[in-house]
């Protein structure tokens, strides 16, 4: 007992690189070392921090907020057992902010070190997957080795590839902050971490997906213009890494077939009816899920305040069944959009909390110049348009995860910030 209390710090520590890393195995195998780390952190519950925290931090408030609004969207919604099943997985999306986010400040964890650590964790799986992928190239002969797909038997990654780039996009560009400090200092320091920043958009590049190439290019170009203090150096740097990006994907064809033909039948966007033969394409189909899904909940009368907690995949099923659309294929997939997601289930309020959740924290991360958070910011904010991130139980876990171990952060940098105003002459 004695050394469990001596080392609360490291387990608390520990516990949340095993559930980043359970991200990257089946749900089955993840939610252990998430039960575990919920567990600890209840287990070890501080009131006292936890009023101190609560009152500091405006994303606490937000988080309950949002998770209430859930709450009070089951009152309405016709299938109580899908909703009671949506406030399930979302437990998550309360529990590690609560619990979590004081015991990081109680503790006083050394958040470089935890955020570095996590951006190796990053690498690490990228280098695990590039091991699996060559052995099935060479030795079995797998023409789908490095394909994009949904799991170790269809290409690249074990786990749905958005996500995946979603996951690397965000810790690569974490562990290149942490490390530009001290590696720029060493004799080829610099060579090292350029070999990294293409390291990185090597991987994102294999991994295929879109929305992921577009999310780290954009996190990147924020972080060299803030991280060089020589801005023509920087923009310098910038158009080399956007013809390192261009360069490899021409010559990455399975990826650069992806980005081909996006512009196609967006024509039917402006059809009432949809004709029955359609191109579909990753953007034509997203834009008809959120047309059809906001132009229904308007003509319902039901964007105030959405269909209800579970009721939101049903109605969007409904749609697609509808005779002038005829999207019988689709049935079961969600709006592929955050917001729209959440405004067909909670509507209004859900989409406001969630617009001054990000309109707060990317205002406060660029006053301070906190370039890991904003990177994870403008990542998951532009993974939001694309994909209903806090629909998935991974999704969830991820999100919350890493955003009460920014803002924690975050909230210690503020404080040092107003200590050091007060106590100025």
């Amino acid at each position: 007992m004695e050394v469990y209390q001596k080392n609360k710090k490291t387990i608390l520590a520990g516990l949340i690189y095993l559930t980043y890393a359970g991200l990257f195995f089946p749900i089955q195998i993840s939610n252990i070392p998430l039960i575990l780390l919920i567990g600890f952190a209840i287990i070890n519950f501080d009131l006292k921090q936890f009023a101190s925290s609560f009152k500091q931090s405006a994303f606490l408030k937000l988080i309950l907020l949002m998770f209430l609004v859930q709450v009070i969207g089951l009152t309405y919604t016709s299938n109580l057992h899908n909703g009671f099943f949506v406030l399930e997985k979302k437990i998550t999306f309360l529990l590690i902010p609560l619990f979590v986010f004081p015991l990081l400040q109680k503790f006083d964890i050394d958040l470089s070190s935890l955020t570095k650590n996590l951006g190796y964790i990053t690498i690490l799986s990228s280098l695990l997957f590039l091991v699996i992928a060559v052995f099935r190239s060479t030795i079995l002969h797998d023409p789908l080795a490095f394909f994009y797909g949904r799991d170790l038997s269809e290409g690249f990654t074990s786990i749905h590839y958005p996500y995946y780039s979603m996951y690397f996009a965000a810790g690569s560009i974490m562990l290149l902050d942490q490390v530009f400090g001290d590696w720029s200092k060493r004799r080829y320091g610099l060579l090292f971490i350029s070999l990294l920043f293409l390291y990185s958009l090597g991987i994102m590049v294999l991994v295929a997906s879109k929305t992921g190439i577009v999310a780290f290019a954009l996190a990147s170009i924020v972080f060299l213009y803030f991280k060089l203090p020589n801005k023509k150096y920087s923009l310098l740097t910038i158009a080399l890494f956007l013809i390192c990006a261009s360069l490899f994907l021409f010559f990455n064809k399975t990826t650069l077939d992806r980005f081909t033909g996006l512009d196609k039948d967006l024509a039917v966007l402006k059809e009432d009816v949809l004709p029955e033969n359609i191109t579909v394409t990753g953007l034509n189909m997203r834009l008809l899920f959120w047309k059809i899904s906001i132009d229904h909940l308007w003509r319902d009368h039901q964007v105030l305040v959405g269909v209800g907690t579970g009721d939101a995949q049903d109605y969007i099923d409904a749609l697609y069944n509808l005779p002038e659309y005829k999207l019988y294929g689709y049935i079961g997939w969600d709006s592929h959009n955050q917001w729209v997601f959440t405004l067909i289930q909670i509507g209004v309020a859900g989409v406001i909390l969630m617009g001054v959740l990000y309109g707060k924290y990317i205002r406060d991360t660029l006053k301070r110049k906190d370039l890991k958070f904003i990177a994870f910011l403008l990542i998951t904010l532009w993974f939001s348009f694309s994909e209903s991130i806090l629909e998935s139980n991974k999704g969830i876990v991820f999100f919350s995860l890493f955003f009460t171990v920014l803002a924690s952060q975050n909230l210690i940098n503020k404080n040092t910030l107003t200590e050091m105003s007060d106590t100025a002459p």
